[in-house]
């Protein structure tokens, strides 16, 4: 973050947030999809992002690696962190509209995302971009 991008362009909060949603939905586990792209309200929303940031920590920061379902999105933890925060003040500020619409786009960027991060995906087309 910061200083030269040299060349690559930054991830937005939302995609990254999409690749953990993501990696996730590889795993067959739609439960953070689902709240966060069927939340009504903020609570809800920041509900959904706080548990996946922290199943994704755990998952993939803490144990990187040790998942035979699913590959681990490439994201650092003070990149996670920022992408968190940055998403949540979105959310917190929010009216139902824009809410649902920042909400659904996120979720729907994660599942088409999701073969992505699927070892049986990667497996079977020998291999998938990181």
């Amino acid at each position: 973050m910061g200083g030269s991008q040299g060349g690559a362009r930054a991830r937005s909060a939302e995609d990254i947030i999409a690749d953990v949603l993501a990696y996730f939905a590889a795993k067959k586990r739609y439960a953070y999809v689902d709240m966060l792209g069927n939340a009504l309200d903020n609570i809800i929303a920041l509900e959904a992002l706080k548990d996946a940031i922290r199943d994704f920590k755990s998952s993939c920061i803490d144990n990187p690696g040790s998942d035979d379902e699913a590959v681990c999105p490439s994201v650092r933890p003070e990149e996670l962190e920022r992408a968190g925060e940055i998403l949540a003040s979105t959310l917190a500020r929010s009216d139902t509209k824009q809410l649902i619409l920042v909400t659904r786009e996120i979720a729907v960027k994660a599942l088409a995302r999701a073969p992505k991060f699927s070892r049986v995906s990667q497996s079977s087309s020998g291999g998938g971009e990181q």
